[in-house]
């Protein structure tokens, strides 16, 4: 029962990790190429 209940917490978890992270690398992209963009147009 531990078992069964324990694995789809666990799926979901990992779910959400894979997505904070693929939205914190995203929000990086995304401050890099404004900091670029200034960089290059002050």
């Amino acid at each position: 029962m531990i078992f069964f209940w324990g694995l789809p917490a666990f799926q979901a978890g990992r779910a959400v990790s894979q997505l904070a992270a693929r939205s914190a690398l995203r929000r990086q992209s995304l401050l890099g190429l404004a900091l670029r963009a200034t960089a290059i147009h002050p």
